[in-house]
């Protein structure tokens, strides 16, 4: 009887172990990108189009995730750069693969290029008119 109930206790945790390693496999698939962090008020997530629940505090978030913000609420998703997108007002966000908030972008390599172009455009326009000559006659045209 003694060996019945050990090889039955075996049995169990053999399964609670093997069904946990499956839960784990499924979730692997996700493409996580960071977590999640309620700063104030509700925050619910909806994982892969489920429904919408209660996010806990570092709920681990993945792109296609949706992000419902109720008024008055705010939420972070801490990505694992360390870049934070702030979530300040009530709506439905999609979690993207990509963090780049403004101050980062403006100071990246893509925001100085960025700025190096446009800047010189805008400065070529302002040489080139100051550079017109309005004491030229029009075109003879033929």
């Amino acid at each position: 009887m003694l060996k019945f109930l050990a090889r039955t206790a075996v049995c169990f945790l053999a399964l609670g172990i093997s069904s946990s390693v499956l839960a784990q496999s499924e979730n692997s698939d996700r493409d996580e990108v960071g977590n999640v962090r309620t700063d104030e008020g509700v925050i619910m997530l909806s994982i892969e189009s489920g429904p919408f629940n209660t996010t806990m505090q570092r709920q681990r978030v993945a792109v296609g995730d949706r992000l419902m913000v109720a008024k008055d609420s705010v939420a972070t998703v801490v990505y694992d750069n360390g870049c934070e997108q702030k979530y300040d007002e009530a709506g439905v966000y999609e979690i993207e693969r990509d963090c780049v908030p403004v101050v980062a972008w403006w100071g990246s390599d893509r925001g100085v290029m960025t700025m190096a172009v446009v800047g010189s455009a805008v400065l070529g326009g302002v040489i080139g008119y100051q550079l017109k000559d309005d004491d030229d006659p029009p075109p003879v045209s033929r």
